[in-house]
């Protein structure tokens, strides 16, 4: 938003800002494993994955970079690439005998090479946004700390609601429950996700457009967004209501064979789910989301808190069913906030006229 705005200094306090707080995360998360090493509770192995852990971190770094400054299908493109090669040696190194210790090596030394490839392509690319912490501030940290919590819960919260859940099924059901569930769940997300591209790569665009009263662009981002629900997800879940079951036991080559009923329901929540978690993006991409936090973490706690009761008396069309419900409740909150987001615009009147 401040690079839209044509306030580059204002960016690069926010980049460097945080810059310097994974550095100190890192140098913390990195002396911890260093210590740990020194007892019964570390080893080589562990030390190794923390320090592949913080490359990993910094390396998005420059997506963040990429993202902000108009670069995203460049950066996303070319971090793909990188991380395709990475996960194909390794696999390579695996396949022809090497051990835990040296595919981390491998993985350290192909990360950071990674990484100089992408510092490399950000100075070619927005020379004015160096990696270094000159221009960082804890001022600039203290307000990015609310915000930064905020969108934390809501991966807090599809955490919660994708892995708490198979626990509840495991546990009020049974195992042999559980493993159809997240054989199920699995496949139904597979739709999501690939229209979820579309949705990312529009948050910066929305961010900009946001940030300097754009509001005709506004609209046609909000717009694409319905449309992939309406156009894609939603053909999309009505084949998985007819063939999602058949296609669960060619996976698991007949061992799970799911009712047809529970892969409808699930077919039900592949709209509810995505409606919420499209939204939740737009917020983000706006600073709108402090508001709906607490609802998508308070929603997933609830979904487990029923979920036990619905598992008991319905089996896993019960858990179905609460799924689709929380994420209903989600999706009525997030679209109300944009709404109200939109509403309370210096554009205001042109945007919710065309919604309209």
């Amino acid at each position: 938003m401040h690079v839209a705005k044509g306030d580059r200094l204002r960016a690069l306090a926010t980049f460097q800002s945080t810059t310097l707080l994974f550095f100190v995360v890192s140098a913390a998360t990195v002396g911890f494993g260093g210590l740990a090493t020194l007892t019964k509770f570390g080893s080589p192995p562990l030390m190794l994955v923390l320090v592949y852990s913080g490359l990993a971190l910094f390396s998005q770094l420059f997506l963040v970079a990429f993202r902000s400054t108009g670069y995203y299908a460049v950066g996303t493109i070319v971090f793909s690439i990188l991380l395709f090669v990475e996960n194909v040696a390794v696999l390579i190194a695996a396949w022809n005998g090497n051990g835990v210790r040296d595919c981390l090596t491998l993985m350290i030394g192909l990360r950071t090479g990674s990484i100089l490839v992408l510092y490399v392509l950000l100075r070619s690319s927005a020379p004015w946004l160096p990696i270094g912490v000159r221009y960082a501030t804890s001022e600039e940290l203290r307000r990015l700390a609310k915000p930064a919590l905020a969108a934390m819960a809501i991966p807090a919260a599809l955490a919660l609601n994708l892995q708490g859940m198979v626990l509840v099924v495991g546990a009020a059901i049974s195992p042999v429950a559980a493993a159809t569930f997240a054989a199920v769940r699995t496949i139904s997300r597979i739709g999501i996700q690939i229209v979820g591209t579309l949705n990312r790569a529009s948050m910066p665009e929305m961010s900009a457009a946001y940030a300097t009263g754009r509001a005709d662009a506004v609209n046609k981002i909000l717009l694409a967004n319905a449309a992939c629900v309406l156009f894609l997800i939603i053909p999309g879940a009505i084949l998985f209501a007819l063939f999602g079951g058949k296609i669960v036991e060619i996976w698991s080559h007949g061992a799970v064979r799911p009712d047809a009923s529970f892969v409808a329901l699930m077919a039900v929540g592949i709209v509810t789910h995505s409606v919420w978690y499209y939204a939740s993006n737009l917020l983000m991409a706006t600073n709108s989301h402090m508001n709906f936090a607490p609802t998508a973490l308070a929603n997933s706690l609830l979904a487990i808190g029923a979920g036990i009761p619905a598992a008991l008396m319905r089996g896993l069309d019960g858990i179905a069913a609460i799924l689709i419900i929380t994420d209903v409740i989600c999706a009525a909150g997030a679209l109300r906030l944009i709404w109200a987001a939109h509403t309370t615009h210096p554009h205001a009147a042109y945007i919710s006229g065309s919604l309209k």
